[in-house]
């Protein structure tokens, strides 16, 4: 809309807005990928460790 009212302000901040949230989706997606990796891991040392009973 601030494209379409030419309020290159309003535009400019909404495009920075947009990048900044693109870096941080991409951010929570590496970290999330990371705690499943990690998570796959222990299961697979768990399962290969007998269970001391």
């Amino acid at each position: 809309m601030a494209r379409q009212h030419a309020d290159l302000s309003s535009a400019w901040v909404c495009e920075l807005n947009r990048t900044e949230e693109q870096d941080r989706a991409r951010e929570l997606l590496a970290l999330a990928e990371g705690a499943l990796a990690a998570v796959r891991r222990g299961e697979s040392q768990a399962v290969a460790a007998p269970a001391d009973s």
